[in-house]
C-alpha cells in the first residue's frame, strides 16, 4: 500500500514536470515566433504589407507562383529553353531543375494549399513571408526531442528556450530560403539518429534516413550533419574496440533512404557522381570502412585467426585503415578529385582554392571571435568548455552519443569560423549541445535522492538558475534588439540601416511599369532577383552566382571605360541596343554651403566618435567587381594604394586609427570606369542644374578635391529615385538607358 502510494506520488511528480516543461516549450515557441515576426511589424510600420526578406526568397516566390499557375509537374519544364526563365542570366536563361533544390518550392506550395484552406484571403506571397516561422517551430521541436531523449524534459526545455531567444537570422519572417527549410528537417533527423543509436531502433534509423533525405533536397548544408554521423559510425569500432553488427545495420538503414533521395534528384546532385566525387562520398566510404571493420573484428570470431593471438591487434589495424583513408581524403580534396563547391571548401578552411568569387561574397567571410561571443554567449561557452569532458566520456566511458554531440559541435563551429554563413546552423547546434551539457552535469544532481547529496542538489539548482538567467538576460539585451530592428531588405534598399529607404522599390516599380517587356537591366548580381521578379525584366546575374564567366564579364563591363563596357554588353550578352539599361545606386553627401556633392562610399562619424562606413555599388566595386574583373586589389592595398584604391585613415579623438579602402577618384581607372562614371553623372544630373559640383571628400590632406570625369557618351538617365536619409545624406538609385543613336561614335569589336 505504502509502495503504491510512493509510486503514485513519483508518477504525479514526473507528470507535473512533463506538463510544466511542455508549457515552457510552448511559451518559448510563442516568444520565438513573436521575435521572428518583427520584419512584418516593421514593414507594416512603414506602410508596407508582409514583405520578403533579402534577395533569394524572390526566386522561390517566382517558382512557387509558376507551379501554382501551371501545376506541380511544371517544375521540370523550367529549363533554360523555356522563355519564362530568360529573365534570369540573360540571354541564356536559367535551368531551374539543375540549379535549384526542389524541396523548398514544393513544400512552400503544399503548405500554402493548407494555409489557404484555413484563410482564403491569404496570398502565396504572404504565406512565403510567414513560412519561416513554421519552419522555426519544427527545428526547435527537433532540438527539444533530441535533448529529452538523452537527458529528460528539463534540459530539453532550457535548450528550446535558448534556441528560441538566440538571434537566428535565417528564421526571420520573409527569409524563405533553402537554408531555413534545411534547418527544419536537420534537427528532427538528429533526434531520430540519436534515438536509433541509443535504442538500437532500426525504425528510427530508417525514419532518420528519410528525414535526412528531405533535408538533402532542401539544403546542401545537410552535409555538416552527415559528416558528424559518418564520423560517429566509423570511429565507434576504434573507441569500443569491437564492431557490433547492429551499428552496421543502423548505418545501412540511415543511408539507404538518403541515397535514394540524392539519386532521385540527379539534375542537382549529378546522381552517382555526388556519391563518388563530392561530399556524398561519405556514404559509400562509410559503408566500405564499416565492412572492413566487420572483417577485421570478426575474423577471430569466425576462427580464421586465433582469438588470443598477440600478433593480431584488430584495433591497431583498424586505426591504420582509418589513417590511410583519411590521408587519401585530404589528397583528393586538395587535388580537386573530390569536387566540393567553393562554400564547402571555404568551410573546411580551404578557401584559398575555392576561387575568387567565393572570397568576394560577404556572407562567406570568416567569423570573428567577438561574433561568436555575441551570437553564442553562455551556451557556446559551456559547450566549448565541456569538450574535454565529452572526450573523457567518449574515451573512458565509451559514451557514443557524446561522440556524436562533440562532432556535431566541433564541425559546426569550425565551419562557421571559416564561413560566417553557417552561424544560423551553429547557433542551433550550440543550443542543442548546451542542453545536453546541462543534462549531463547539472540536472541529474537536482533529482538525486541521497540524503548526503543535498549540497550537490543546491549547487546544481544554483548553477542552473544562474545559467538560465544569463541566457534570458543575453536574450533581452543582445539577441532581441537585432530582431526588433530587422527591416525587409528591399524596403531599406539593402544598405543595412534598417530604415524606410524606398529608392530601390521605386526604381523596380518604374522598371515594371515604364520599360519594354523585353528590356534588359544590367546591374551587379546582388539585385538580380529583385530585377527579374519584382521588376519583371531580364537581369544578367543574380544571387545564385551560377556562371562565373558571366559574372566576370559583368564585372569587366562595370569597371571598364564606357566604350569597352558597351562593347562587352552588346557583344557578349547580345543585348539589343534599344533595350539596354544600367542600374546603379550609392550614397551621397550634399553640402549646401559650399555647393558640393560627395559621392560614396562614405566614412562618417557616430555620436561616440567612432566611424561608420556607408557604401553601396561604389564599395562593392572595390570588394568584388575589380577583383573578379582581374585587378589585384589586395596588392594595391598592401602597397598603401594604387590606380584603383586609396587608403583613408580615420582618427578618433582618443587617437584610435581606422583604415578604410576607398576608390581613388584621382585615377582615370576609377573616374572613367562605367559604374563610377554613372555615379558622378547621377550627382551632376540631380544637383548640377543648381550649381553644385562633385568632389572627393575623403583625402588624407583633409581638403576635398574635385572629381574630373568626361561626359557620358552613350548612356542617359531614364529614372532617378532619391531617398533622403538625413538632412545631408541621400541614397540614390539611378537607371540609365543606352542611347542607340550614339552608337555611331563607337567602334564595336
Amino acid at each position: 500500500m505504502v509502495g503504491d502510494m510512493s509510486r503514485d506520488v513519483k508518477q504525479y511528480k514526473t507528470l507535473l514536470i512533463e506538463v510544466a516543461c511542455i508549457f515552457i516549450l510552448i511559451l518559448s515557441l510563442a516568444v520565438g515566433s513573436y521575435l521572428r515576426l518583427q520584419p512584418v511589424y516593421n514593414a507594416l510600420k512603414y506602410g508596407y504589407g508582409p514583405t520578403l526578406y533579402e534577395m533569394d526568397p524572390f526566386l522561390n516566390y517566382w517558382i512557387v507562383s509558376k507551379l501554382y499557375e501551371n501545376g506541380l509537374t511544371y517544375y521540370m519544364s523550367l529549363t533554360s529553353e523555356n522563355p519564362v526563365t530568360k529573365i534570369f542570366w540573360y540571354p541564356y536563361g536559367r535551368d531551374i531543375p539543375t540549379t535549384e533544390l526542389p524541396a523548398l518550392p514544393y513544400i512552400s506550395l503544399l503548405t500554402y494549399y493548407i494555409a489557404h484552406a484555413v484563410n482564403p484571403s491569404l496570398t502565396i506571397y504572404e504565406w512565403l513571408v510567414y513560412l519561416p516561422i513554421l519552419l522555426y517551430i519544427v527545428s526547435v521541436v527537433g532540438i527539444y526531442l533530441t535533448v529529452r531523449e538523452l537527458y529528460g524534459p528539463l534540459p530539453a526545455t532550457i535548450a528550446s528556450l535558448t534556441a528560441s531567444l538566440m538571434f537566428i537570422d535565417r528564421q526571420v519572417a520573409g527569409f524563405t530560403v533553402k537554408y531555413v527549410l534545411g534547418l527544419a528537417f536537420i534537427f528532427p533527423a538528429i533526434y531520430l539518429h540519436v534515438r536509433a543509436f541509443r535504442r538500437g531502433s532500426t525504425i528510427s534509423a530508417l525514419l532518420c534516413g528519410v528525414v535526412l533525405g528531405v533535408s538533402a533536397i532542401s539544403w546542401a548544408g545537410f552535409n555538416l550533419v552527415l559528416a558528424a554521423i559518418f564520423l560517429q559510425y566509423v570511429l565507434t569500432p576504434l573507441i569500443v574496440g569491437n564492431m557490433d553488427m547492429k551499428y552496421f545495420k543502423l548505418w545501412i538503414y540511415e543511408i539507404l533512404p538518403l541515397t535514394l533521395f540524392i539519386l532521385l534528384t540527379p539534375s542537382y546532385y549529378n546522381g552517382y557522381e555526388y556519391l563518388i566525387r563530392n561530399a556524398g562520398l561519405m556514404i559509400p566510404l562509410g559503408t566500405i570502412v564499416l565492412v572492413i571493420a566487420l572483417t577485421i573484428f570478426y575474423l577471430p570470431k569466425l576462427g580464421v585467426i586465433r582469438r588470443n593471438s598477440k600478433l593480431y591487434r584488430p584495433r591497431l589495424i583498424y586505426f591504420i585503415v582509418l589513417a590511410l583513408f583519411g590521408s587519401l581524403g585530404i589528397v583528393a580534396l586538395t587535388t580537386g578529385f573530390v569536387g566540393i563547391g567553393g562554400k564547402g571548401l571555404a568551410a573546411m578552411g580551404l578557401g584559398s582554392i575555392a576561387g575568387v568569387l567565393t572570397g568576394t561574397i560577404a556572407q562567406y567571410r570568416s567569423a570573428t571571435p567577438s561574433e561568436f561571443i555575441y551570437l553564442g554567449g553562455a551556451p557556446l561557452v559551456i559547450s566549448l568548455v565541456c569538450i574535454p569532458y565529452m572526450m573523457y566520456k567518449v574515451l573512458v566511458r565509451k559514451d557514443l552519443n557524446q561522440l556524436f554531440m562533440m562532432f556535431l559541435l566541433i564541425i559546426s563551429v569550425v565551419a562557421t569560423s571559416n564561413v560566417a554563413y553557417f552561424f544560423s546552423y551553429s547557433n542551433l547546434v550550440v543550443a542543442l549541445v548546451s542542453g545536453c551539457v546541462l543534462g549531463e552535469l547539472l540536472t541529474p544532481k537536482i533529482f538525486i535522492k541521497s540524503k548526503t547529496g543535498w549540497f550537490s542538489k543546491i549547487l546544481a539548482i544554483t548553477l542552473l538558475t544562474i545559467y538560465v538567467i544569463s541566457v534570458i538576460l543575453q536574450g533581452l539585451y543582445v539577441w532581441v534588439p537585432p530582431y526588433r530592428s530587422v527591416v525587409p531588405t528591399i524596403i531599406e534598399s539593402g544598405v543595412g540601416l534598417n530604415l524606410n529607404i524606398p529608392s530601390w522599390i521605386n526604381t523596380l516599380n518604374w522598371i515594371k511599369n515604364n520599360t519594354d517587356r523585353d528590356a534588359v537591366i544590367v546591374a551587379w548580381w546582388d539585385y538580380g532577383y529583385w530585377i527579374s521578379v519584382v521588376g519583371e525584366r531580364a537581369s544578367l546575374a543574380d544571387g545564385s552566382t551560377l556562371n562565373f564567366t558571366q559574372i566576370h564579364l559583368l564585372a569587366k563591363a562595370l569597371t571598364s571605360d564606357e566604350d569597352s563596357a558597351v562593347n562587352t554588353l552588346l557583344k557578349y550578352f547580345k543585348i539589343p541596343p534599344d533595350k539596354l539599361y544600367v542600374a546603379t545606386y550609392e550614397f551621397f553627401i550634399v553640402d549646401d554651403t559650399s555647393k558640393r556633392v560627395y559621392p560614396g562610399p562614405l566614412v562618417l562619424s557616430r555620436p561616440d566618435g567612432t566611424p561608420i562606413f556607408l557604401g553601396a555599388d561604389g564599395a562593392k566595386a572595390i570588394s568584388a567587381m575589380f577583383r573578379i574583373a582581374g585587378v589585384d586589389i589586395d596588392k594595391e592595398i598592401a602597397l598603401g594604394g594604387g590606380e584603383h584604391v586609396k587608403i583613408y585613415r580615420y582618427t578618433t579623438s582618443q587617437g584610435t586609427v581606422y583604415s578604410f579602402v576607398l576608390p581613388n577618384w584621382n585615377s582615370s581607372k576609377v573616374s572613367e570606369a562605367l559604374l563610377y562614371k554613372l555615379l558622378v553623372d547621377t550627382a551632376r544630373s540631380v544637383w548640377g542644374p543648381l550649381g553644385y559640383e562633385v568632389y572627393d571628400l575623403f583625402t588624407q590632406s583633409g581638403t576635398p578635391t574635385k572629381i574630373y570625369t568626361t561626359e557620358m557618351k552613350y548612356f542617359k538617365p531614364s529614372y532617378i529615385a532619391i531617398s533622403r536619409i538625413t538632412s545631408t545624406i541621400y541614397l540614390i538609385t539611378t537607371l540609365y538607358k543606352l542611347d542607340e543613336n550614339s552608337l555611331s561614335n563607337i567602334k564595336l569589336s
